[in-house]
């Protein structure tokens, strides 16, 4: 064999390793998580008047359930409404739909529903977490016990808190030492069907050292055909002021297949993105799948010309993967 020959078959090993090597670079691509975070664009007008607390529930059938807080009552009161749309809601009522309700969830025996419910005494000096069982998703009964107090690290303190079912563990995901400049999200976790759970991580996001107002908060999940992504809020150290100053931005972290949260690039929607009218804040986001495929962002927000009329409202927000 010739010199000449050696150098051609070589060169044919050499494409063939590279094509090799190219194929099982992108069949390891589609079994990631979908990678454009994308923006979410402002909706017109307002949700929910004088609303804040937004739960939104997609049935398959397309209608939006949307569970919230009216704030024109003291304590406020909960409400449920409707929209075929995603963005006209009608006829809200007191009378709520558990079947609906998007914080039931599914545990990992696939047969058991759980409703997880904060609780704090008057003074807030304790705070613990029970629940309520169901194997209809309809008709729930309080389970005994607590499932969950605030570990050594979380100070005396549980705030705004997600439940996600990751493979047959039920997570936690939680704010804890609220008001210390060491509050973030925490991780707890239940490997006995979501009855119990143990701390397992105090710095899900990464965020312990930009200090109290940087840490992100308000976590919501949301889930995607091939994974989890979780949203939430950064408000900055200083709180909003109407008429004075804005604040709220909204990020979003994806669960790899390690179940590490990523935070992806860039901010999924911000207060200085709507100009219709003024958003002194954003909180809670809650995002949902809507039957054409369109990802829906419910948020509350405190809107008004200043602080003479300014009030809790939910509005919404519609993705964009191209932006």
């Amino acid at each position: 064999m010739n010199n000449l020959t050696e150098r051609i078959i070589f060169s044919i090993l050499i494409c063939y390793l590279m094509l090799g090597c190219e194929k099982l670079f992108n069949d390891n691509d589609s079994d990631q998580l979908p990678k454009p975070a994308g923006k979410f664009i402002p909706d017109f007008g307002f949700r929910i008047e004088n609303g804040s607390n937004p739960a939104p529930f997609a049935d398959k059938d397309g209608a939006i359930y949307l569970f919230y807080s009216d704030n024109r009552y003291q304590p406020p009161k909960r409400f449920m409404t409707t929209s075929t749309d995603g963005l006209n809601f009608d006829n809200p009522t007191e009378v709520l739909d558990r079947s609906r309700n998007p914080f039931n969830k599914l545990m990992p025996d696939g047969k058991t529903w759980r409703h997880y419910q904060l609780n704090w005494k008057p003074d807030r000096s304790e705070y613990w977490i029970n629940s309520e069982s169901s194997t209809d998703g309809i008709n729930f009964k309080k389970d005994e016990g607590i499932r969950y107090v605030p570990a050594e690290s979380d100070s005396g303190t549980l705030g705004v808190f997600d439940i996600l079912v990751v493979n047959n563990a039920v997570w936690l995901l939680y704010v804890g030492a609220i008001g210390y400049s060491t509050s973030n999200v925490r991780l707890a976790e239940s490997n006995d069907n979501g009855l119990s759970f143990q701390f397992l991580l105090p710095n899900v996001f990464n965020d312990s050292q930009k200090g109290l107002g940087y840490d992100h908060r308000d976590p919501r999940s949301h889930i995607l055909e091939n994974g989890i992504r979780v949203y939430t809020m950064v408000q900055g150290l200083k709180a909003p002021h109407p008429g004075h100053r804005a604040v709220g931005n909204i990020y979003s972290f994806l669960l790899n297949n390690t179940n590490d949260f990523i935070q992806e690039d860039g901010i999924r929607l911000s207060h200085l993105d709507f100009t219709d009218y003024n958003v002194w804040s954003l909180n809670d986001p809650w995002v949902v799948t809507m039957k054409n495929g369109t990802h829906r962002m419910y948020v509350a927000s405190l809107i008004g010309i200043d602080s003479s009329d300014v009030h809790w409202s939910i509005i919404s927000a519609a993705w964009d993967p191209n932006k």
